[in-house]
């Protein structure tokens, strides 16, 4: 054999054959496996679609507290700075404060959402069934709800107050005197600069309201049908009615024909104590306003003798009196059935 001739290269044919086959017939040369590197591949996929999910939710989250946060902070701002009669805002008040409340992305606020501000700290409690915005003007949370209770406003202890002083500082610009207000029983009077204002304050269905007399502290009681007005309506009250009748225990108020000192008579079914305590209660409510001079005249009367008869006559069982002279008051009796006053 000539040693020049060349040799084939290495092949598949050098490959040694294994002793228990031989002749290596039917032998399969194996290849290295992917199952893992695939599953690797889908693994790392599934990884990054996940944070890329992730990604997604954390800025949209972000997004959303930061439009809470910024709607309360375009509300508080304008509540802060503003002089309103009001210290509570639900709802409907907020929407005429702000652009963005009324474009929300995101599901509409609560009827019950509320801003208070009282002594010039701001407080927030905004809901939408889903995320509640809490705190004060420099620290405004917000928060899933997971179950909480949505927004409802309660007065806490003084703001009743507090919200009329502000009511009547602001809508009547009248200077209150706190250290010199009292209440009775539901009705607070307030002491200003311009006399006593008699208010009540209701709460319902997210609206305050408050009734007051201001008008009163303006108008000219000299006029002797002005005094009839105000006498007649505290008068009212005292008794508890809508007008007086048989049954209540001021049956009229007249003006006397006498009006030359502002003559007011009162007929009643009041004993003689019970007269003189009506009266003390109508003194110290027109002490707070601007009456100088006018009477208050209480008189309850009786039927004696036999109706129809000669003996027949309608006597008095008392009179009594408020006289109001240059703004002092006195209450005189001025005649008594020391038989029947007390009756």
């Amino acid at each position: 054999m000539d040693n020049n001739v060349a040799q084939p290269n290495n092949s598949i044919l050098d490959a040694p054959i294994a002793p228990e086959n031989p002749t290596g017939a039917g032998q399969v040369i194996k290849k290295k496996s992917k199952v893992g590197l695939i599953i690797g591949i889908i693994i790392g996929v599934l990884v990054i679609a996940g944070g890329a999910t992730a990604t997604i939710i954390i800025i949209k989250n972000n997004k959303r507290i930061s439009w809470h946060k910024d709607v309360a902070t375009e509300l508080v701002d304008k509540i802060s700075n503003g002089k309103s009669e009001k210290s509570v805002f639900f709802k409907a008040d907020l929407e005429k404060l702000g652009d963005l409340i009324n474009k929300s992305p995101y599901d509409p606020y609560s009827a019950g959402s509320y801003i208070a501000k009282y002594n010039d700290k701001v407080y927030v409690c905004l809901d939408n069934g889903r995320n509640k915005v809490t705190g004060e003007k420099d620290n405004i949370q917000v928060a899933s709800m997971n179950g909480d209770e949505a927004c409802h406003y309660d007065f806490q202890s003084g703001e009743r107050e507090e919200y009329i002083y502000n009511y009547i500082t602001q809508k009547y610009g009248f200077i209150v005197d706190k250290k010199q207000t009292k209440k009775e029983k539901d009705t607070y009077v307030v002491s200003t600069d311009k006399g006593a204002i008699y208010a009540e304050i209701s709460y319902s269905h997210n609206e305050i309201r408050v009734s007051d007399d201001h008008e009163t502290l303006t108008t000219d009681y000299e006029d002797v049908n002005n005094l009839f007005d105000i006498v007649n309506q505290r008068s009212l009250k005292y008794v508890g009615a809508s007008k007086f009748s048989a049954s209540t225990q001021i049956h009229d108020i007249e003006i006397a024909n006498n009006t030359k000192n502002n003559l007011l008579m009162v007929q009643s079914s009041f004993r003689l104590s019970e007269a003189e305590e009506y009266l003390k209660s109508l003194s110290e409510y027109l002490k707070g306003k601007p009456v100088k001079n006018g009477i208050v005249g209480v008189v309850r009367y009786r039927e004696q003798g036999t109706y129809g008869q000669s003996d027949y006559k309608i006597v008095s069982d008392y009179i009594i009196g408020l006289y109001i002279t240059n703004g002092e008051h006195q209450i005189k009796i001025i005649d008594k059935n020391d038989t029947y006053a007390e009756e």
